[in-house]
């Protein structure tokens, strides 16, 4: 048997090795006693070793065996070893010493590096507290325990290890053999708390165990494991595991890899659901594989089941970024998808989302089922003149359904980038069946790659994009790149100081590519293709006259085309533009105090706004270019703008805050029968109108003192028509907070001739547990309800379950469902899947820049 040494192996028995969270027995071995118990003096704390005892208590102690290198005591009455936050105890105690270190201490020698090798008789306690017991008369002195002596230990009776407030373990038995860092624990049961950064909540979560084993270096093995977040001695649920395994070398802070055999859900004592083995990185703070469950019956998809499953894949990328040579954390999940349906089939998802902060971050993923139905659930509407139309669905032509695609932004250096993406559908209809969140909300699926080089004012950017589903109707770049320089200074005019107001800027734009518009295969419409150059200048300044700012324009455009629909023939236009810009701000303070409109203090600000834009001249007809794009559709173009912003604010709680916005504005067209076109007259002469529309925007946060008004907050917008005095767009919306239990929304929206709108939406918290939520839309035109939603929620001690109950008029579909969805211990995604909305953005148009 080696003896215990140098500081390296005592560091390494002072490791914790855990099971799960924070399961481990090395805590038994502090390197060495740090308060000499005759003398009271302090030896310097070994550096190398990460526990270091400061009070030691033991009960009777006596010699029960030994051999040529160890002797053996056991102790009755208690043991108790502190250190800093750390402590165990127990009745009972088996300890196997070296017996070189004792003949040492015998005889007075001290450690090489001078700290004691042993207890005095009787232990002092911390300043202000006593001894947990003296030494029995029988006790020789100077033969107390040494900790750095020990070698073996056993313990048993009321065993308990803890960490600070953070976790506590209780066991029957342990045995831990510390040289080879082996051992076991019986009958175990372990409490760890857990803060979730996401949700500023801290979870407890319960383990019990019938044996957990250390195996060195490999880890820890538990057999026979339930673990829950459930505080009660009888959990309302818990998650059994035949195995489980942990590899890690530090169980004090969740660190390792935790993987599951045999495992299944249960609530009470009853299996109800089973589980796949599972392996997670219990630092990322992933506790289960299973992230969504939904259940239910539909009239579209018959009973369904929908369930997502996940996984970390951090350790196995790293592995990857090591051995590329990358220097940079890598995280990344696995998603899984696996949803059946009666009526429709079995559907199965994997996916990938990957990212290293400051290379790259992305997405793979898919979705595959053969679909039984004739026809898609989802409808569409059959436009007709001046309404939404009739719905009507797909015959599915082919049961195979698939979507399949990738979506990346790479760093390549700090000023350059690639966001590439692939999507790739098997129809048209996929997506609003099968992902209508997405379809409704996300932007379209496309192909295309982005390269931009960005500094300062100045970019470039080559853009390749090209049709991957021969259903769909797109402008494809084959490829199309440019050059920019947004706002650019070049001096200063005289009369101003340098680098402020009278800055004459710059900004110019070139762009040059092969683009083709290509329609769906199904529709009767040729595809043109045309090799287009476009460029830009514009210059512009800002001055104030008096209290007026004035932002003056101009500027010229060149455009060219190498076939138009005059027979082929190749087209250029040159334009040129003028305008300007002028605010007018003013404000007057009110020294008054209502306490029941949350008024404390008020001040009024106004801005006047007023615009011009000239397009004074265009050289060609627009309606000679195939019109692929707002860029072809340029021709001569006069307005005014006119405008009035309004702002209150006031003090509420000592901050200024801006408690009402409204804001009127309105085009004026001079020309208005070529700027401004409403229809045609019996002569064929365009009718236009001079003045419209007008704009209204009006947002009320009056934070009223009342408990049941608190959170309000009004919301108007319309679209008005001056000459015929009538709104063509109408938009308003109460929301109404009255106590942390209520919330609740209406909203009506008209836009004349096409739909009428009305959607409530109220939440009612139950009980601290229980809430109910109802949603409600109707078509007024219709007289129809379009969609009725009524859930009801359950909060777990870290899960969310809902029932609802859901009508869609539009997809004529009735579903009832029950979801549940684990809500502890969730992490941040390890990479957003990127929302490329402005990865094409036109390339004249600077106003992303």
């Amino acid at each position: 048997m080696a003896t215990i040494g140098e500081g390296q192996q005592v560091a390494r028995r002072g490791r914790l090795a855990g099971a799960m969270l924070m399961l481990g027995v090395g805590w038994c071995l502090p390197a060495r006693a740090q308060d000499d118990g005759e003398s009271g003096t302090t030896s310097p704390a070994d550096p190398s070793s990460d526990l270091v005892a400061q009070e030691v208590y033991t009960g009777y102690m006596q010699s029960i065996g030994q051999d040529a290198d160890r002797l053996i005591v056991a102790i009755t009455g208690g043991i108790e070893i502190r250190q800093k936050d750390l402590s165990f105890r127990a009745d009972r105690a088996v300890l196997w010493l070296d017996k070189n270190r004792l003949s040492q201490a015998s005889s007075g020698d001290r450690s090489s590096d001078g700290g004691p090798l042993f207890q005095g008789p009787r232990v002092p306690g911390s300043p202000g507290r006593t001894p947990l017991r003296r030494a029995p008369l029988g006790l020789r002195p100077r033969t107390q325990l040494a900790l750095e002596n020990i070698q073996e230990i056993y313990l048993e009776g009321h065993v308990t290890w803890q960490q600070g407030e953070e976790s506590v373990l209780f066991a029957e038995s342990l045995y831990q053999n510390l040289v080879e860092e082996r051992g076991v624990i019986l009958h175990t049961t372990m409490f760890a708390q857990q803060l979730d950064a996401n949700q500023g909540r801290l979870y407890r979560l319960q383990l019990r165990a019938d044996a957990i084993r250390a195996m060195g270096s490999q880890g820890l093995v538990a057999e026979n494991v339930t673990f829950t977040t459930c505080n009660f001695g009888n959990p309302h649920f818990h998650v059994h595991s035949d195995r489980l395994a942990l590899e890690g070398e530090n169980a004090v802070v969740l660190t390792g890899t935790l993987s599951a055999k045999g495992n299944h859900v249960a609530v009470g004592n009853l299996p109800v659901a089973p589980l796949p083995s599972f392996s997670v990185d219990i630092e990322e703070g992933e506790s289960l594989p299973l992230k969504r469950l939904r259940a239910g019956r539909s009239s579209q998809n018959g009973v369904f089941l929908q369930t997502l499953w996940g996984d970390d894949i951090s350790r196995t990328g790293q592995k990857v970024h090591d051995a590329l040579g990358i220097d940079a954390p890598f995280r990344g999940d696995f998603d899984l998808n696996l949803d059946v349906y009666t009526r429709r089939g079995v559907g199965v998802g994997p996916g990938v989302s990957y990212g290293s902060e400051g290379l790259y971050f992305g997405e793979v993923g898919s979705y595959w089922i053969r679909d039984s139905a004739d026809e898609d659930g989802s409808r569409l509407q059959m436009p007709e003149p001046g309404g939404m139309g009739d719905p009507f669905r797909f015959d599915l032509d082919q049961p195979q359904r698939l979507r399949a695609f990738t979506i990346n932004r790479f760093f390549l250096s700090e000023n350059t980038r690639l966001d590439a993406e692939v999507h790739y559908l098997s129809d048209r209809n996929f997506l609003q069946e099968y992902f209508e969140r997405e379809f409704k909300e996300e932007k379209e699926p496309e192909s295309y790659g982005h390269l931009v080089w960005q500094n300062d004012y100045t970019r470039a950017r080559a853009l390749y994009r090209n049709r991957l589903n021969d259903f769909d109707t797109q402008l494809d770049s084959l490829p199309r790149g440019g050059f920019e320089q947004v706002a650019m200074p070049l001096f200063t005019l005289p009369g101003f100081e340098e680098g402020g107001a009278g800055t004459l800027l710059l900004t110019h734009t070139h762009e040059l590519g092969y683009l083709r518009r290509h329609p769906a295969d199904d529709v009767a419409t040729t595809s043109e293709s045309v090799t287009r150059y476009a460029s830009m200048a514009e210059l512009s300044t800002g001055f104030d006259v008096g209290p007026v700012g004035v932002r003056p324009h101009a500027g010229a455009q060149f455009f060219a085309s190498s076939d138009s629909l005059q027979g082929g023939h190749s087209l250029a236009q040159t334009l040129g533009n003028v305008g300007a810009r002028a605010q007018l701000p003013f404000h007057r303070d009110y020294f008054v105090d209502v306490p029941a409109l949350s008024i404390d203090g008020l001040r009024h600000i106004v801005i006047l706004e007023a615009g011009y834009n000239n397009y004074y001249f265009a050289t060609q007809d627009p309606t000679d270019f195939f019109g692929l794009d707002p860029m072809e559709n340029k021709d001569e173009f006069q307005n005014y703008l006119v405008g009035v912003r309004q702002r209150l604010q006031t003090y509420r709680n000592g901050q200024k805050v801006v408690f009402l916005d409204f804001d009127v504005e309105m085009q004026l067209f001079p020309k208005e029968d070529r700027d401004n076109i409403l229809g045609v007259d019996a002569n064929g002469q365009n009718v236009g109108r001079t003045a419209g529309p007008l704009l209204l925007d009006f947002v009320y946060r009056p934070g009223f003192s009342h408990p049941w008004l608190q959170g309000t907050s009004l919301r108007f917008e319309a679209e008005a028509d001056v000459d015929r005095r009538r709104f063509d767009v109408f938009n308003t919306s109460v929301t109404v907070r009255p106590n942390s239990q209520t919330r609740t929304q209406f909203r009506y929206r008209t836009v004349r001739s096409r739909s009428r709108q009305f959607t409530t939406a109220f939440e009612y918290l139950l009980t601290d547990k229980w809430s109910a939520s109802f949603l409600g839309q109707w078509d007024l035109r219709r007289d129809e309800a379009q969609e009725l939603r009524v859930t009801l929620g359950r909060y777990g001690h870290d899960w969310l379950m809902e029932m609802s109950l859901e009508r869609d008029e539009g997809e004529d579909n009735t579903a009832f469902a029950i979801s549940i969805r684990p809500v502890y211990f969730r992490r941040q995604p390890a990479s957003s899947p990127l929302d490329l909305r402005d990865s094409r953005l036109e390339f004249l148009d600077a106003s992303d820049f």
